[in-house]
């Protein structure tokens, strides 16, 4: 499988990608704490 990483402009920020052979995912770390909330919290 290989990976490609890739960050994307999106309302003057920029979000990191990663685009395996059958889908594309979304880094969320850096959304949810951009938004003001605790990562841990979110994915508890």
């Amino acid at each position: 499988m290989s990976y490609k990483y890739e960050m994307i402009p999106f309302h003057q920020h920029q979000i990191m990608t990663v685009q395996t052979d059958d889908s594309v995912m979304v880094v969320m770390k850096p959304i949810v704490e951009a938004l003001g909330m605790s990562s841990a919290k979110v994915f508890v």
